[in-house]
């Protein structure tokens, strides 16, 4: 017996090689920094974030929810 299962019920959705909501957010960043500052000499730095993020994510496509789960974890070990 056999089911057809879509791609899109597997994968992530991503955009431009990051998932979604990370790439909204670097977007919305980006053009915040660029448009609120009127600095055009931002936007080489914003695209090698970019770059090194989609890097990361294709070397280790859970690296970003770990990054994510760790930044909330408040488990600290205090003396």
């Amino acid at each position: 017996m056999k089911i057809p299962l879509y791609q899109g019920t597997t994968e992530r959705i991503m955009i431009a090689g990051i998932p979604r909501n990370i790439a909204i957010i670097g977007g919305t960043l980006g053009a915040a920094i660029v448009l609120g500052f009127q600095t055009l000499w931002a936007i080489p730095f914003i695209f090698i974030g970019y770059v090194i993020l989609v890097l990361l994510y294709k070397k280790d496509s859970y690296f970003i929810e770990i990054l994510l789960d760790h930044i909330k974890e408040d488990d600290y070990l205090f003396p």
